[in-house]
């Protein structure tokens, strides 16, 4: 799981939430791996083992760190610093809005990496929350041919519509915000209350 903690990200997701999720994913996995990233990464793997310890990782980064996201440069930290920590069998979990600072070659370079070294790539953005979201930011858009899917991620719900098509359409199928019954109804922002 690689979680975005730039500001932008921070302000658009509920802490609580993110803290749950993660916690929830350390239960559930056979073997998790957590970096916390913005314009540099962070190893969080150990403080995920206990909810005090990942809320600190993150009080830690968003007082270190929240100036914007250099994506691409992450990705190829992670990739050399930590190479054991994604390989053919892994399953990446991309936490981020997509704003990127960094150089959209470095960017396009690694994201084609990520998707040749995971099984899946999955991208939830709290930004595609919104039924009017479309990726056009041009790191969102130079990250989305690598991504098997895009998903919103602000609410509980979110994880449940994950869920739901991943369960239908499987990692290979047509998959994403897209795809979302509540984006195409209409009902995705009355149900977040129509604040995204």
């Amino acid at each position: 799981v690689l979680v975005d903690v730039s500001r932008s990200v921070l302000e658009a997701v509920d802490r609580s939430f993110l803290l749950a999720v993660l916690g929830e994913l350390n239960r559930q996995c056979r073997s998790l791996r957590v970096f916390f990233f913005d314009t540099d990464v962070r190893d969080v793997t150990d403080a995920v083992e206990s909810p005090a310890g990942v809320g600190s990782a993150l009080d830690a980064a968003e007082a270190e760190w929240g100036g914007g996201t250099r994506i691409g440069h992450s990705l190829a930290t992670i990739r050399r610093e930590f190479p054991h920590a994604i390989y053919r069998s892994t399953r990446t979990l991309v936490v981020s809005d997509g704003l990127e600072v960094g150089e959209i070659e470095t960017l396009e370079r690694e994201m084609a990496r990520l998707s040749c070294r995971s099984t899946g790539v999955l991208w939830l953005n709290p930004l595609a929350a919104s039924s009017a979201y479309e990726p056009t930011c041009r790191g969102m858009a130079a990250s989305l041919p690598y991504v098997d899917g895009l998903f919103a991620f602000s609410h509980a719900d979110d994880l449940d519509e994950i869920a739901r098509q991943l369960h239908q359409q499987g990692f290979g199928g047509a998959i994403g915000y897209q795809y979302d019954h509540r984006r195409r109804s209409g009902d995705r922002d009355a149900a977040a209350g129509g604040t995204n």
